[in-house]
């Protein structure tokens, strides 16, 4: 079996400012935003907006009207730590981070990081939820 994934969900607690912030970013990672489906099921409460890929579905989803005010912490238990794409080269983390800053979106310099493996070559940034982001160039041996 090859472990690939086919999915992502990302829930938010407001859909309208997370559309905003991904509209930005994922075009900078490949994904079309003429693909971009709107999805609600209301038995369920449950809306969310839908950003086809080739190689996964990633998703941003409305929080339940009962956790609406809740935050997490990047550290706490039960947390996505961060989620990491994966770039071509260390070209591709530079034009991804100049796109990023040209989008008025925070984020740190992409810098070597050889605690992790010798040519590992990130950027991160958050998005408005306090959801990690990376995008990293290395050679995985």
């Amino acid at each position: 079996m090859q472990p690939i994934i086919d999915h992502i969900d990302i829930t938010v607690n407001d859909l309208t400012e997370a559309e905003k912030f991904y509209d930005k970013v994922l075009p900078l990672l490949g994904f079309d935003l003429k693909e971009q489906r709107h999805a609600f099921e209301e038995a369920d409460d449950y809306r969310s907006i839908e950003y086809p890929h080739k190689n996964f579905l990633f998703s941003i989803v409305q929080a339940a009207a009962k956790f609406q005010n809740d935050t997490t912490d990047y550290r706490s238990s039960g947390a996505l730590h961060h989620l990491a794409f994966k770039a071509e080269s260390k070209a591709a983390v530079d034009i991804f981070y100049n796109g990023l800053l040209n989008a008025g979106i925070a984020a740190t310099p992409p810098a070597l990081y050889p605690q992790y493996y010798p040519d590992y070559y990130a950027v991160f940034f958050d998005d408005p939820f306090g959801i990690r982001y990376e995008l990293v160039f290395y050679s995985r041996k």
